[in-house]
């Protein structure tokens, strides 16, 4: 009964540390700003003109199972000129193939939906393929280097009486990091 009793307790303490969240850190755009994880305020000057942006993205994925993971992300950019203003929401899938969260190749699905200060919406859809490198761990968090290729297909829905812009790409995202706790 007694080693019945560690055992439980053992199992317990080792599943309570478990690496069950993710932030994702990557897909820099212009300026440096990310559309991943980004708290950033820049303003600049050029002798008539005074402009200020601010970017805030977010991002937090959990591990439902070491296999399957789900999360959101959310992002508002403000500059001054309205036009360029936009929010973002989005949901991510995750499933990893080694049945490991980390240090395993994994397939991502991502759906996120963009509106814009002028009431333009943005839809993308990706699917993305990578892999996390354990690179170390400090305390609780442990540091991935994950580079993957991505295939976005994405539709703008224009206010005005314009078309739709229907576009796909294919992207490689070498600079991404993950870090799970």
């Amino acid at each position: 009964m007694k080693k019945l009793l560690v055992a439980v307790l053992a199992l317990s303490t080792v599943s309570a540390f478990a690496q069950k969240s993710l932030i994702t850190f990557g897909t820099f755009g212009d300026a440096g700003n990310s559309s991943t994880f980004d708290v950033s305020n820049s303003t600049s000057d050029d002798g008539t003109n005074e402009t200020s942006t601010t970017n805030v993205a977010v991002n937090y994925t959990y591990a439902i199972s070491d296999s399957f993971m789900a999360g959101v992300t959310l992002g508002n950019y403000a500059a001054d000129d309205s036009a360029t203003n936009f929010t973002t929401a989005g949901v991510q899938f995750y499933y990893n193939l080694d049945g490991t969260v980390n240090d395993t190749c994994y397939v991502g699905l991502h759906h996120k939906v963009m509106t814009y200060g002028n009431d333009d919406v943005t839809t993308a859809t990706s699917l993305e393929y990578g892999h996390r490198f354990a690179i170390g761990s400090r305390k609780k968090f442990n540091l991935a280097f994950s580079p993957s290729i991505a295939y976005t297909m994405s539709t703008r829905d224009y206010d005005a009486d314009q078309d739709d812009m229907v576009e796909s790409s294919l992207s490689w995202n070498w600079i991404k990091f993950d870090v799970l706790f």
